[in-house]
């Protein structure tokens, strides 16, 4: 209905048809794929999702992961995980995307080393917290070392030991440490002499 000043018009109708809604949810801001270390894996960020019509979407989040439970194998901290979003409108139009994330363990482990070590001789040179503190950044570690005796006397010798670090993925930390032995005790006897009294005459006066 159209009318003019002077008061003439025209009128018309017109059918409109509202068609089915066909399209699927859009997402904003899907998370891209990436590799990430094993102590850096974050919370899933949830993706921006909308839809030309509806406004009350439904979504769904899911992981799908081949991590191994096991804290001992390395596949624990070297593994695949997908994370699934779906969003479906009310007309059933759906969407689903997943972002592929590869969890890597490459990082040796390392270790705080005590400076100016000196031992004596009976002291147990096989503790290793005495030695050093070692740690790694997702596993547990094993340590072994091999020594070497650089410089060897009667009262001190000096060692060279080398240690290696390896944590569960065998990423190995080789470091060296020297360090001195020496002889702090006094000698001790092993029978203590008694005072004896002899008369001038005997010869045979055993110590």
């Amino acid at each position: 209905f159209v009318e003019d000043e002077c008061g003439n018009f025209v009128a018309d109708n017109a059918t409109f048809e509202i068609v089915e809604d066909t399209i699927p949810p859009v997402f904003l801001n899907m998370p891209k794929d990436t590799t990430i270390l094993c102590d850096r894996l974050m919370d899933p960020m949830q993706p921006l999702i909308t839809d030309a019509c509806d406004g009350n979407l439904t979504w769904v989040f899911s992981e799908v992961t081949s991590q191994d439970l096991d804290t001992t194998s390395c596949n624990h901290y070297n593994y695949n995980l997908q994370r699934i979003w779906s969003a479906s409108d009310v007309c059933g139009n759906s969407i689903q995307d997943t972002q592929f994330i590869s969890v890597i363990d490459t990082i040796v482990p390392s270790a705080t080393l005590k400076q100016q070590l000196v031992f004596g001789c009976e002291d147990n040179l096989d503790s290793i917290p005495a030695f050093l503190t070692a740690s790694d950044n997702c596993s547990s570690t094993t340590v072994s070392y091999q020594d070497e005796s650089i410089n060897n006397s009667v009262c001190q010798e000096s060692i060279r030991r080398t240690w290696a670090i390896e944590d569960v993925c065998a990423n190995t930390f080789i470091v060296l440490q020297t360090f001195q032995v020496q002889d702090f005790d006094n000698p001790t006897f092993t029978r203590e002499p008694s005072n004896l009294t002899f008369s001038c005459d005997e010869s045979n006066i055993e110590p």
